[in-house]
């Protein structure tokens, strides 16, 4: 049986995608004009990627104390290192090295607290906003393919990253542990 949507939840539907879009083409003619404040325009990508996560999440596995994701690679920019030691108080680690191998090992990111929860949550990364496991994916098993729902899956989410690389200026985009080592082994 085809489900059909009514009028007025397709009236919602284009508001909303009006809304989605007039932020984003305001945000692009904001950032293509220079900002003299890179850490607010962060901010505003950040609150148009949740703005999507809140229509994602309800399709999906994740919950608080889940944490399976913060366990693989997570590539973050440099204005996002700046953002979170901003907030947070944590100088990030300066340098060259880009690591890997993240996912295999199943290294935590070093702001997962014992709990399962991010203990930055507010000031998390754009990697960390906008993935998403649809379903119920095999997220405790890192070796079995599961569904996985990002940035290059959403025109809008892939736009916004478009926008956060400019405010980067093309600086280095590293693992978070990479800016923010792990201070003791997770695993003794």
């Amino acid at each position: 049986m085809d489900r059909v949507v009514p009028p007025a939840s397709r009236m919602q539907i284009r508001d909303m995608e009006l809304r989605f879009f007039t932020q984003l083409h305001e945000l692009t003619h904001q950032i293509q004009r220079g900002s003299d404040n890179p850490l607010g325009k962060l901010q505003e990508i950040y609150a148009l990627a949740d703005l999507v996560g809140e229509l994602t999440t309800p399709g999906t596995a994740c919950s608080k104390g889940c944490s399976r994701c913060c366990r693989v690679d997570l590539p973050i920019t440099t204005i996002e290192a700046r953002y979170i030691r901003k907030h947070v108080g944590i100088v990030p680690r300066t340098g060259s090295s880009i690591s890997s191998g993240h996912t295999v090992a199943r290294r935590p990111c070093p702001f997962l607290d014992a709990a399962g929860a991010c203990s930055i949550y507010p000031f998390r990364p754009f990697v960390c906003r906008t993935l998403h496991a649809p379903g119920q994916p095999a997220c405790n098993d890192i070796a079995t393919p599961h569904a996985r729902y990002g940035s290059r899956n959403n025109y809008i989410l892939e736009k916004l990253f478009h926008l956060l690389d400019v405010i980067n200026k093309r600086k280095p985009i590293r693992d978070i542990r990479d800016f923010f080592p792990l201070t003791t082994d997770p695993f003794p």
